[in-house]
Formats: C-alpha cells, structure tokens, sequence
C-alpha cells in the first residue's frame, strides 16, 4: 500500500529513507525532522489506519486506502511546481485524496499577505516569477468572496487543496 512515486512498495524506514538520501531532501531525514517523523508514524505506529478512522470520524463513511505515496507533489495550476505533500494518500469507496503536511519543527511559513507582497516586490523588480499570479488564482479558487483578513493565513495552507 506504501510506495514511491515509481510504484515500488515501501514497508520499511530503510525503504522510506531511499526517498531522502541525495540531494537538499537529506537533511530532513532524521529524528525531529518531519519527513522521517511521518515515516515513522506510518510504519512503526498504525499512522494510515489512524489517519482513516479519523476521516471516517468526520465523514460519517467507512473508506478504504489504496495507496499511500511519501513526497507526492500534485499540480494543480498550471505554474511550474505542484504542492509536494509529505504524504499522498489515495482511497476508494468513496474516492478520496488526503496530503498530509507533517509538522515537528518548522511552521506553515509566511502569511499569504507576506507572500504576495514578497512576489509583487520581486516581480516589480524585475524577477521573473508567477508566484503573485498563483496567489491570486488560488484565492479566487478557495474563497467566493476573500476578506482582508483571509492574507493573514498561511500561504502553505491556502495551496494545500
């Protein structure tokens, strides 16, 4: 049910590690980090059947896992890079998709606000970047109608779908 982008089965952390060992994701394997913590709740501690009857909890339906992917990046706009979620779970019965963001010791980043404004200075700057463009389109998309106060929540967040 575990298994990398490739479909290569994962039912080890040895296995879940393989994902992290080249490149800038290596420094987020190991203890306290979130990515090994994920791995380690999902492995060693139940973490998908918790996580479903949790959902079955709030949904008031029995749902089944298909497939649970570590790093699994989803793109929902046509901007260059997807959402990367720590956890991609698919399930039937109903159809459903869950990314899980773990958290241990980072936060959910800048503001929406700080974000925007961020990418507007760059791109007034001559920085060629989407990101005020993306921004706007998802907000539009999450929120019929966005108050003032909605920039004050997570950027992370809002592209979390």
């Amino acid at each position: 049910m575990i298994q990398d982008k490739n479909g290569n089965s994962i039912n080890t952390m040895e296995e879940w590690a393989e994902i992290f060992v080249s490149g800038n994701k290596a420094k987020h394997w190991k203890e306290g980090r979130s990515a090994y913590s994920i791995a380690d709740y999902v492995i060693n501690h139940n973490g998908l059947e918790k996580i479903k009857t949790r959902i079955e909890e709030i949904t008031a339906e029995e749902i089944s896992f298909d497939k649970a992917i570590p790093e699994l990046e989803i793109k929902f706009d046509k901007f260059r890079q997807g959402r990367v979620h720590d956890l991609g779970i698919y399930g039937d019965k109903p159809s459903i998709f869950i990314g899980v963001e773990s958290k241990v010791d980072e936060s959910f980043g800048q503001t929406i606000s700080d974000s925007y404004l961020d990418a507007v200075a760059r791109s007034i700057s001559g920085e060629n970047t989407k990101k005020p463009q993306r921004i706007e389109a998802l907000l539009k998309k999450q929120f019929r109608k966005p108050e003032k106060n909605v920039f004050n929540l997570r950027y992370q967040l809002l592209y979390a779908e």
